[in-house]
């Protein structure tokens, strides 16, 4: 009798969809209708993310609300409102979609707009990767990640705007020598190829 109770719960724990972060594939087949399990998806990310700093901040709150279609991730450190990360994800409407390898399976990008608190910002690229009539998370990149400035010394930012020929591509913005820590000046076009990951492949001015 115990070992049937048991494993009653093992089973609704492995078919619950908040754990289908741990197998790191969305707990539904993959749709690019369905928003619901791929925000979902990164809810649980966060909360799992931000849950390991929980233990520095034991008044810590992880909030989720939705507005204007924009589902707002704040990790609240102190009882002041305004302090802590906060992740926005978009409206499906800012989702990328298109072909990342030769499948012939939509892959999916979603940019999540993130901040400390502080006036610096930048994107937390999430990349789903079709396999086995299954969308995969790959990999979370940082628009700092990818931020490569190859005519430009030092690094930038990474935004990503469309999939074309199997190509991601976007602009990111470089930091100049004088350029605050807030704003890089210096705008170029840029390209990655899915290879295993991202890949640089070019970039114009």
């Amino acid at each position: 009798m115990y070992l049937i109770h048991f494993l009653f719960i093992i089973l609704c724990w492995f078919s619950h969809p908040n754990t289908s972060i741990l197998n790191n594939k969305l707990s539904d087949p993959p749709t690019f209708y369905n928003k619901d399990s791929i925000n979902q998806f990164i809810i649980n990310y966060y909360r799992q993310e931000f849950a390991t700093q929980e233990q520095d901040y034991p008044d810590a709150l992880i909030k989720v609300d939705t507005i204007d279609g924009l589902i707002n991730i704040k990790h609240q450190l102190y009882k002041e409102p305004d302090y802590g990360p906060i992740r926005i994800i978009p409206a499906p409407s800012g989702f990328i979609t298109g072909y990342l390898n030769d499948d012939h399976k939509k892959d999916l990008i979603v940019s999540v707009y993130s901040t400390e608190g502080g006036q610096s910002s930048w994107l937390e690229i999430f990349v789903f990767i079709s396999k086995n009539n299954q969308l995969q998370f790959f990999r979370k990149y940082t628009s700092y990640d990818l931020g490569y400035c190859k005519r430009v010394k030092g690094k930038g930012k990474f935004y990503p705007a469309a999939i074309i020929n199997k190509t991601l591509v976007g602009e990111t913005r470089c930091f100049t020598p004088k350029d605050p820590g807030c704003c890089p000046s210096g705008i170029v076009k840029t390209k990655f190829k899915f290879s295993n990951g991202l890949q640089l492949v070019s970039q114009l001015k």
